[in-house]
């Protein structure tokens, strides 16, 4: 006769054929609801890359174009044993035009510059033609001027310079139009030092101070249609200015300079022209003064 099971009506010849309740296993939830769930729910939004911020390159040079009024205040004078022979003065205008690039990093830089002016001039003196008779008169002036310098720092601030290179002068001394004119030559060797100050400010300046040493000076003296040429004794001169600065605007600035500036030329060997010979040129010296006026422009 079977067995009966007491957890169970049916028959069963062992207990552990059937599972306790406690004992089932919950079915496995199904992955299909969490992907339906995942499928309702709106997607996610991944933001947009941000546009890259372009940086400046830094610059490593500084470039300054200027572009000035000259005034010159002439005041050249001869002299044979300390002994008044002539004179020229007078008042020259002109331009000059410069355009300096400097090291932003180092502070070293160099420049370029040519300066134009003429006018008439007040003459007092005598002609080659006629040396004994005392002449009063205009004469023609002519004065040009280039340079290259090249400048590096001496100072931990880099304020303060010292500079050299290498620099022409021109004087066409127009006596007698047509018929005597004197043009004076020479190449010359700048050796300068600049100090810098109130840099930073609105209005900043400085102060230079230049001695030039005369290199292969000449005269070509031209009378009657004939042509000599001589050479002066070479003398060193020297220049002082003090360039001032304003901004006006992004780049602009206004610049004043007052300036002074001494030379001298030594006696020449004597020379013939126009058939007659023992001409000769005396020492002179040429004391000048002036302001330049203008605008410059960095960038």
């Amino acid at each position: 006769m079977p067995t009966l099971n007491y957890f169970s009506r049916r028959p069963c010849c062992s207990w552990r054929c059937r599972q306790l309740p406690w004992q089932r296993q919950r079915p496995a939830a199904s992955s299909a609801a969490p992907a339906a769930a995942t499928r309702n729910q709106p997607a996610e939004t991944v933001p947009a890359s941000a546009p890259a911020i372009s940086q400046e390159t830094p610059r490593t040079t500084k470039n300054i174009l200027s572009i000035e009024y000259v005034h010159r205040n002439f005041n050249y004078i001869e002299t044979k044993n300390g002994k008044f022979l002539d004179s020229e003065n007078g008042p020259l205008s002109g331009y000059a035009i410069a355009f300096k690039q400097q090291n932003l990093k180092h502070g070293n830089y160099w420049q370029l510059r040519y300066e134009r002016l003429g006018n008439s001039t007040h003459y007092i003196g005598a002609l080659l033609n006629d040396p004994n008779t005392a002449v009063t008169g205009q004469s023609q002036a002519l004065v040009e001027d280039a340079a290259a310098i090249y400048a590096w720092p001496v100072s931990r601030d880099k304020k303060q310079f010292i500079y050299t290179g290498i620099g022409w002068h021109k004087w066409d001394r127009d006596l007698v139009p047509g018929a005597e004119d004197e043009i004076y030559e020479w190449l010359y060797l700048p050796l300068g030092y600049r100090c810098e100050f109130l840099s930073g400010h609105q209005v900043h300046a400085a102060l230079d101070i230049c001695a030039k040493f005369m290199i292969h000076s000449q005269m070509n003296v031209i009378l009657d249609g004939d042509k000599a040429t001589a050479d002066i004794g070479s003398r060193p001169g020297i220049r002082l200015e003090l360039p001032i600065a304003c901004a006006l605007d992004e780049g602009w600035e206004l610049k004043l300079t007052p300036w002074y500036e001494y030379s001298a030329i030594g006696k020449s060997p004597n020379f013939s022209v126009a058939g007659s010979g023992g001409f000769y040129e005396p020492a002179s010296t040429n004391r000048q003064y002036g302001i330049n006026v203008g605008l410059q422009y960095s960038f």
